[in-house]
């Protein structure tokens, strides 16, 4: 649960002394967006000389991937007293997320996505006035493991449902209403749940919120969902974006929401505000160009296929599945709003990274009096058959993440919303740790195929 009616640092410490709680869990993310976590005790939560903040406590960087060499390891964690939660289990524990600084106190620009999202946004309000709601849906699978191996052959989808199937309530089912009590138990706001579909696979829609905030709830969320999961016998989540060739992948919806003093641009008229039609502008001018933000991994180019939900363009439409970005209606049942969403980034992404791309990428727009919003198919068709012609790879995503490594590697647009070095750094670890060994992998496939045949 969230600590109420703390609007400060010392206000909340007074509140978390008061419970008298036990520990401290300090939270932050790799660049890879895998949570890294270390724990206190409550009496070593201090404030800082100026009272505004927390101080913060130190860490090895370099043992962490993507944030320092081993010539200046040494780190800090400082928590963001905002993101502060007490979890309803153990209950002893306060959470907070993290921004990194050096020893010195200064931010830790050149690793820490967290901080440079809220560096971004904090810029956006102040030189041309706008904020943001977002809200996310969250999509995996929940699998039965037959063995202790780690083999797709051990892998077993636990029901054979689809989309919104309530044919019975099954095991996963009971799994998931757990997942959601536990997050609500930590103030994660759920808007809705349901089946997915492919056979397994569930989706959680999060309400409308900061982005920095829901960035930390989706990555707490995850968190969540993988430990419920391991608690019950032979079960396990995977936000692996494509975990069956012939079956849908998972995504992470985006939603987004542009506000200017409080109140959205957009309105039920279907009629888009210029910085509407401006933002979806730069998220089609730039999505090819930061696709490695909101889609890191090798698999995750896996998904985007024909006859799967699934984008295959980086065009704006109002609900065709091929586009990746759509206007209409978004947010929570309750408290719909006129908005634009976005569908490529996947389930296994870094979402302070993705987020900051997104962010950037459609306050950069310009020329949204050219912006196309598809309405059928055939118009969508065309468009892509004539820069088929033209030879304009604008619209399409990588095709690999090879392709992705290179496009991000020669972006100057990336490099000025990441920095040089978190981009060479990203860059460098994507293709060492990962494209290179898979370039070099014998695949199942290629045994299966060429084995009896030469």
């Amino acid at each position: 649960m969230k600590i109420d009616d703390c609007d400060s640092a010392p206000l909340l410490l007074e509140r978390l002394r008061d419970k008298e709680l036990a520990f401290a869990e300090f939270r932050f993310c790799d660049i890879y967006g895998f949570l890294k976590s270390f724990t206190i005790p409550m009496a070593y939560l201090q404030l800082t000389d100026d009272g505004d903040s927390f101080e913060g406590k130190g860490f090895d960087g370099s043992s962490i991937a993507g944030l320092t060499g081993i010539e200046r390891s040494d780190l800090q964690a400082r928590p963001d007293w905002r993101s502060c939660c007490v979890p309803d289990d153990p209950g002893d524990t306060a959470i907070f997320f993290c921004t990194l600084h050096d020893l010195q106190g200064q931010a830790f620009i050149q690793g820490d996505a967290r901080y440079q999202l809220i560096n971004k946004l904090q810029q956006i309000k102040e030189q041309q006035g706008y904020h943001f709601l977002m809200g996310a849906e969250l999509e995996f699978f929940l699998l039965r493991k037959l063995d202790n191996r780690w083999h797709r052959d051990s892998l077993q989808t636990q029901d054979a449902r689809g989309y919104f199937d309530l044919t019975s309530i099954g095991f996963g089912d009971i799994v998931l209403e757990r997942i959601v009590k536990k997050a609500q138990g930590m103030g994660i706001a759920i808007a809705q749940y349901n089946h997915e579909v492919a056979p397994s696979q569930f989706e959680i829609a999060l309400v409308p919120t900061h982005p920095v905030q829901l960035a930390d709830n989706i990555i707490a969320l995850r968190h969540i969902i993988r430990e419920v999961a391991r608690n019950e016998e032979n079960l396990f989540a995977t936000f692996m974006p494509k975990p069956f060739a012939e079956r849908d992948g998972s995504a992470l919806h985006l939603n987004i929401t542009i506000l200017k003093n409080d109140e959205s641009k957009e309105n039920e008229s279907e009629r888009l505000s210029i910085i509407g039609r401006s933002f979806m502008a730069g998220l089609c001018r730039y999505g090819r160009e930061l696709a490695l933000a909101s889609n890191q991994w090798i698999n995750s180019y896996k998904r985007f296929q024909p006859d799967f939900d699934a984008p295959l363009y980086l065009k704006c439409s109002k609900d065709l599945r091929a586009t990746s970005i759509h206007c209409g209606q978004i947010g929570d049942p309750i408290t719909p709003r006129w908005g634009i969403q976005v569908s490529h980034p996947d389930s296994a992404c870094n979402p302070y990274l993705s987020f900051l791309s997104l962010l950037a990428a459609g306050m950069a727009g310009e020329n949204h009096e050219n912006l196309v919003i598809h309405k059928d198919e055939k118009s969508l068709t065309d468009a892509i058959e004539e820069e088929k012609t033209q030879r304009l790879p604008q619209s399409f995503l990588p095709a690999d993440l090879g392709e992705a490594i290179d496009i991000f590697r020669n972006s100057a647009f990336a490099k000025s919303v990441f920095g040089s070095e978190l981009c060479h750094k990203l860059v460098a670890l994507k293709t060492k740790e990962e494209w290179r060994k898979f370039e070099h992998y014998v695949t199942d496939w290629e045994i299966n195929e060429y084995r009896s045949r030469f």
